[in-house]
């Protein structure tokens, strides 16, 4: 029986309608959203009467969105779905002109049971008469960084490059770009992607001051200077970049090119492009698709999960299931996790796939439990960073309680490893995992951090550790010794201990 529209009281509907935010009310039954109430400041905002544009929003219709914003917006629209809490920034067309908006989702349940989605908006404003009329002006300088634009290029690039070469002999043409800013925009917001165009300008306008630094497309800066120490500079630069980005890690790459001979500066321009794209940009080609497509990644099910068997010591049976993610897009390869789950953490999105793998494992789950099959507890790798991002256990909670599946049934691995995460945050995590049944693993013990490894289990309580022996010659015996004394040291801390990678049977 498919499920009804919610019906609010009048009492509910006149509070949020009256509500002083513009706020949306959804609900999805199966799988499609419908807008059953718009409050007063919504419509205020957007301009137009309540009923025409629950009439526009019931038709699932992007034609008022940017039209670079319907993926990231439709792609909200999934995650809002799978996520307790989202956010999004994007641009919708009001009174004919478009205003960056900023969507905030989070699920509420009724009385009834009902799972509803309020969506509250803010109106982050839109100046673009103001900044045409700026523009025009100050033609010749881009109102963002207060930096030369284009335009002034265009003008007065080959003179200084006539000049400077005339002076210096050697001229270098830097071409450089940030790195992933549109995954940075999509994570983080316009605002703070203009912000960090405009510091980068900042930054890289001081590093050579004796040159030409401008605006060039996007978010791309140039410089023209007399022969630099780029080698040395450039380290120093997306330091300071990467310090000042939201994520710590978002900075800037560099081409450059060496003008010898008097040239045209665009043409000296595109060469330390071609230098850039063919030299630095293709080694980040990966990083950069990963953190472009993540999102469009988890909403199309690109990441698929997989299971592989662990082995008990003791019993020396199959006692649980590993969940391994694979980045699966249609019609490419597989990648495995160890290409796709550093990028992640370093961009502090790896959470989301972490609740991704757990939703699906539940889903699982509780299909196998209704078919009366049997089952076993599967574990699941939790990145330490996972813990940095507020209400993550309730979230955690959150899908277990989704699908009814007892705590036992899941198990937590954690692997020692050197990651900016408050350490006590991170142990009182744990134990509070534990605390609500979840089994907590040890992963990888003695593998390449060992003394972390090691560390830890003097710190934390464990139910499991897990040693991958794909790291060992199981046929030497010294491997052989060192194996059997982890075993010793576990039955000795109460600690059960589990093989995974083992392909032949054990001697």
């Amino acid at each position: 029986m498919a499920e009804a529209l919610y019906q609010f009281t009048d009492q509910e509907r006149a509070l949020y309608e009256k509500t002083p935010l513009p706020l949306l009310v959804m609900q999805v039954i199966d799988g499609e959203y419908h807008a059953l109430l718009a409050s007063d400041e919504y419509c205020k905002m957007v301009g137009s009467d309540r009923e025409s544009m629950l009439e526009y929003l019931s038709h699932h219709s992007f034609v008022r969105v940017y039209p670079a914003d319907v993926v990231r917006l439709a792609t909200f629209s999934a995650s809002a779905v799978k996520y307790p809490q989202c956010h999004l920034t994007y641009r919708l067309s009001i009174k004919g002109e478009y205003h960056t908006l900023f969507a905030h989702s989070k699920w509420i349940k009724t009385e009834d049971g009902t799972i509803l989605l309020l969506v509250t908006y803010f109106d982050l404003g839109n100046d673009q008469s103001q900044q045409t009329k700026k523009q025009s002006e100050s033609p010749n300088m881009d109102l963002l960084t207060g930096m030369p634009n284009v335009s002034y290029f265009s003008k007065f690039g080959d003179d200084f490059l006539r000049k400077l070469l005339k002076r210096a002999g050697q001229v270098d043409v830097i071409y450089f770009d940030i790195s992933s800013l549109h995954s940075y925009n999509d994570h983080f917001g316009f605002l703070q992607g203009n912000q960090l165009i405009k510091k980068c300008g900042e930054i890289i306008r001081a590093s050579f001051q004796e040159g030409l630094t401008l605006r060039y497309v996007d978010n791309s800066i140039l410089t023209i200077t007399a022969p630099s120490q780029l080698k040395k500079l450039l380290p120093e630069i997306q330091k300071k970049v990467a310090d000042f980005s939201a994520d710590k890690v978002t900075t800037v790459r560099a081409g450059v090119y060496q003008v010898k001979e008097m040239e045209p500066a665009t043409s000296a321009v595109d060469k330390a492009y071609q230098v850039y794209n063919t030299s630095v940009k293709k080694r980040f080609e990966i990083q950069d698709y990963l953190m472009g497509h993540f999102e469009e990644a988890l909403s199309q099910n690109w990441l698929k999960v997989y299971y592989q068997p662990i082995f008990n010591l003791y019993s020396k049976k199959i006692c649980n299931f590993e969940a391994v993610s694979r980045w699966q897009e249609p019609g490419k390869p597989a990648l495995k996790a160890s290409r796709f789950i550093p990028v992640l953490e370093r961009s502090g999105l790896v959470y989301q796939l972490d609740l991704h793998v757990l939703d699906h494992v539940c889903q699982l789950l509780n299909q196998r439990r209704a078919d009366n099959l049997p089952t076993v507890p599967v574990s699941i790798t939790l990145s330490p960073s996972d813990f940095n991002i507020d209400g993550f256990i309730d979230q955690v909670l959150g899908i277990t309680q989704k699908y009814q599946i007892p705590h036992n049934m899941i198990q937590f691995d954690l692997m020692a490893q050197p990651v900016a995460v408050d350490q006590q945050r991170l142990k009182d995590a744990a134990a509070n995992l534990r605390k609500q049944g979840f089994r907590i693993c040890l992963d990888r013990y003695g593998g390449e951090n060992n003394d972390l490894s090691t560390e830890t289990l003097l710190e934390y309580n464990f139910d499991y550790l897990k040693v991958d022996v794909r790291s060992f010659n199981t046929n030497r015996q010294r491997a052989k010794i060192i194996l059997a004394s982890v075993i010793n040291m576990s039955r000795l801390l109460k600690i059960v201990p589990v093989v995974k990678g083992l392909r032949t049977r054990p001697c």
